[in-house]
């Protein structure tokens, strides 16, 4: 299943949101973490994960605020450097 991700999008970087969007070879679903924290950890483990075992198509994380994404806003289309270690504050 983790190949097939293509997209995880964290909807608002301007914001702290629960809210976050996984999108799939096939399939599109609109998720809702308890807390943004808990996304947060979420979205450092599953880009980990995506880095580590993943050798070809790597999913793209857009629209994730900078302090998850280790101080680098995320823009729409960027994919995320090999090895970037997420940080959430």
């Amino acid at each position: 299943m983790l190949e097939q991700l293509r997209q995880v999008n964290g909807i608002d970087p301007n914001r702290d949101s629960p809210e976050f969007d996984l999108l799939f070879e096939n399939a599109f679903d609109q998720w809702v973490a308890s807390t943004a924290s808990e996304k947060c950890t979420f979205f450092q483990v599953l880009h980990h994960t995506c880095q580590r075992y993943l050798t070809d198509k790597k999913p793209e994380f857009i629209n994730c605020q900078s302090k998850i994404m280790g101080g680098k806003s995320i823009e729409a289309g960027i994919l995320c450097a090999v090895g970037h270690e997420m940080i959430c504050t």
